[in-house]
């Protein structure tokens, strides 16, 4: 996660035909030759069943595509193509961003995409095709909207010491708190936990009276006084600003409060898009596809070992909703399920069977661990993570094998 995003959401959270004639039945003997010629009329093919005929996207499937968004001047809004998003003299829309990786996009046909209009421009398209289209104002990002457009204060203050609920404290750091133990507050700010109740947590930040960082919004500020921490930030107008609600733009500043415009660059206007259809998987052949888990542990790692693939591994518990919520959503991505054959997969329950969550020095739930087919711990996530992140990781292993096998 990046400084920004931590800072932004810990700032934050304290702050939608004609029809032609019919067709004339020529009377019998009235064709050519004397001979009788009745035609009809077909009604026009579906969409559907038309790009069902043609092998074409239906909604629904899951497509990896390559695309290009501009504004009708030109101006470059967004690419996953990185020759294409780096050409020199390019000009860039605002609200333009660089993806972190340069990859192609998947999705499902119909669905939501980075760029509104992606998922239902592809309906219809062949593997291999290439399309222009263009997304009207209201289908891509709609007018702006007032509401979108919020005000923040230049500087916020923590009570020293602070006090959280543990149900906060977990869905914040994804652990449970454990005296002693330390925490990522902000990206400049760490706590450490300093006593733990059924229904509290106390919290010891761990900073510097007059500690400053340079951020990508502006500059950050910390005094530690008496009985508080104040934070105060000096924001650079035109930054990125991030929030759990999303990233917008600074838009303005009176020293006391800053404006940030949530609304997307496009806002009232048309995108044109460039399309390439890469890859389709049918929604049938998706809805199918299921996670092998294996629940015994040394079965698993022994099966790894002699398929030479790697390990993905949850230790879990039965009563964690975060990990009822790491297997009903996150592993069900398409995406996700699409790598079933590329690794093996075990679960444990660790609250169960406690030698594990030693093993693998488990402190809160869920844990997931990514190993080498030989058994060594490549990396650890604790906690719960969203479909997308979990999906770069796995992806990155699969890289490492790769790499490892050259």
């Amino acid at each position: 996660m990046k400084r920004s995003l931590w800072f932004g959401a810990v700032f934050f959270l304290f702050m939608a035909g004609c029809a032609g004639p019919a067709a004339k039945v020529p009377p019998a003997g009235g064709g050519a030759g004397g001979e009788s010629a009745g035609f009809q009329t077909q009604a026009p093919m579906p969409p559907e069943q038309k790009a069902v005929m043609n092998g074409g996207v239906m909604e629904g499937d899951f497509v990896r595509v390559n695309y290009t968004a501009t504004l009708e001047d030109g101006s470059l809004l967004y690419s996953t193509i990185p020759h294409t998003a780096r050409a020199p003299g390019i000009q860039k829309a605002p609200g333009y961003e660089e993806p972190k990786q340069f990859a192609p996009e998947e999705l499902f046909a119909g669905g939501k995409s980075r760029v509104p209009g992606v998922g239902a421009a592809v309906l219809g398209m062949t593997v291999g095709e290439k399309k222009k289209a263009t997304i009207p104002a209201n289908l891509a990002s709609g007018p702006s909207d007032p509401a979108k457009i919020k005000v923040f204060p230049c500087e916020r203050t923590f009570p020293k010491p602070l006090q959280m609920i543990p149900v906060k404290f977990f869905e914040q750091f994804k652990k449970f708190p454990v005296v002693g133990k330390e925490v990522q507050f902000a990206p400049f700010l760490k706590a450490q936990v300093k006593e733990v109740t059924e229904y509290m947590v106390l919290l010891d930040f761990i900073v510097k009276d007059g500690d400053r960082f340079q951020e990508e919004y502006g500059t950050v500020e910390v005094r530690v006084r008496e009985a508080d921490i104040a934070v105060t930030v000096t924001p650079r107008i035109g930054a990125p600003f991030k929030t759990m609600e999303g990233e917008g733009k600074i838009a303005a500043t009176d020293g006391k409060t800053f404006t940030v415009d949530f609304n997307p660059g496009t806002a009232g206007k048309p995108v044109v898009l460039e399309i390439e259809l890469l890859s389709l998987t049918r929604k049938s052949v998706i809805e199918s596809m299921k996670i092998p888990w294996m629940e015994e542990h040394d079965q698993g790692l022994a099966e790894a070992k002699q398929a030479g693939r790697p390990v993905v591994m949850v230790l879990y518990a039965d009563w964690c909703n975060w990990c009822k919520k790491l297997f009903n959503e996150s592993f069900q991505d398409p995406g996700i399920r699409m790598l079933r054959d590329r690794m093996v997969w075990i679960k444990v329950n660790s609250d169960k069977n406690k030698e594990f969550k030693k093993q693998y020095k488990q402190e809160g739930f869920p844990l997931i661990v990514f190993m080498e087919p030989d058994g060594r711990v490549a990396a650890k996530i604790d906690g719960y993570v969203d479909a997308q992140t979990l999906r770069q990781s796995l992806e990155k292993l699969i890289e490492r094998q790769s790499k490892s096998k050259t």
